[in-house]
């Protein structure tokens, strides 16, 4: 690290890179536009899709997965949702508070780039400079949600897979806020134009952050044989920041609500996710099931009260 020893009011008082408010303001409304458009979640699932399919012959690859948003909502021909317009309006406000406090502009991507920090979470949730952390800007903005299933581990795996994600151009948004910020901005330009010219042209490439993770097969068989019976039930995995780190993902919830198979050529996976959704139908009503989800945190009980999400839910509770 250089010699800021991240002390973020030293490089803010220089005046230079510093994002300006306005900037940030606007990224959050497009942000939140792009949230409500069908025709985006459909290009983001198409991404997902293309990234997974980029692992197919690997002869690790065992299945590809998307969850998240806008796996929440596939099919639905609504997909704006009230609680992510609520966090849009929360970080905003944040935004604001921001800007009363450093007028000059957001510090955060230089302090990052100054610091050559590698872990925005490590590093930047306790900072007392900013009111806006970059974990609390970046959690409002659009990026795709991928579980790469694996029958193998180790650094030779991992390694492969950083190659193949660096030859499709993917990023995670802890590689540098300044890039993520630029490539997103061109993703929101690209849809615009294309939805102007009435979506006749070639459709805009999609350059949004991946969370990508990695899970074992022998890992992800135990997630379904264990959370059966325990909804608390958390899956290991690897997760790429600017390097690969141990993480965990609650499965049940999860799996349950937004999993989304992209991609596998594997009869075992496929026969046992078939399974498990069966068992899953068998053993509770879709009202139990939205109950227990429900309690898993005050976020996921504020989208099962929105029509948008139980219509979605019960096509899928439908099709196991």
């Amino acid at each position: 690290m250089n010699n800021f020893s991240l002390q973020p009011e030293k490089i803010y008082q220089k005046k230079e890179g510093l994002i300006v408010s306005e900037r940030l303001e606007s990224i959050l409304k497009r942000s939140q536009e792009s949230f409500s458009s069908p025709e985006v979640a459909d290009l983001i699932i198409e991404k997902a899709r293309e990234i997974v399919e980029s692992f197919a012959n690997k002869d690790y690859f065992v299945a590809g997965i998307g969850f998240g948003h806008p796996f929440d909502v596939v099919g639905s021909e609504t997909v704006e949702l009230e609680e992510i317009n609520r966090f849009h309006n929360q970080v905003n406000q944040i935004r604001q508070n921001e800007q009363e406090s450093n007028p000059e502009g957001w510090v955060c991507a230089v302090c990052q780039n100054a610091n050559d920090l590698p872990n925005l979470h490590e590093f930047c949730d306790n900072c007392s400079f900013v009111k806006l952390r970059p974990r609390d800007f970046i959690k409002a903005l659009p990026d795709i949600d991928i579980i790469l299933v694996v029958n193998d581990s180790g650094e030779v795996l991992e390694q492969d897979v950083l190659q193949v994600l660096s030859e499709k151009k993917v990023f995670t948004m802890t590689d540098s806020i300044a890039n993520s910020l630029n490539q997103i901005e061109s993703f929101f330009n690209g849809v615009e134009k294309w939805k102007e010219q009435g979506k006749s042209t070639e459709k805009p490439g999609v350059s949004l952050p991946v969370d990508f993770h990695l899970c074992t097969f022998k890992d992800f068989e135990n997630a379904l044989k264990f959370s059966f019976d325990n909804t608390e039930y958390k899956i290991f995995r690897r997760t790429l920041r600017t390097k690969w780190v141990d993480n965990s993902l609650l499965f049940f919830l999860n799996s349950v609500f937004t999993f989304n198979i992209l991609s596998s050529k594997d009869d075992q996976f496929n026969s046992l996710m078939k399974e498990f959704f069966c068992k899953i139908k068998e053993k509770y009503t879709f009202h139990e099931l939205i109950e227990i989800m429900s309690k898993q945190s005050p976020r996921t009980a504020r989208l099962f009260k929105e029509k948008i999400i139980i219509d979605s839910f019960l096509v899928r509770y439908n099709s196991w």
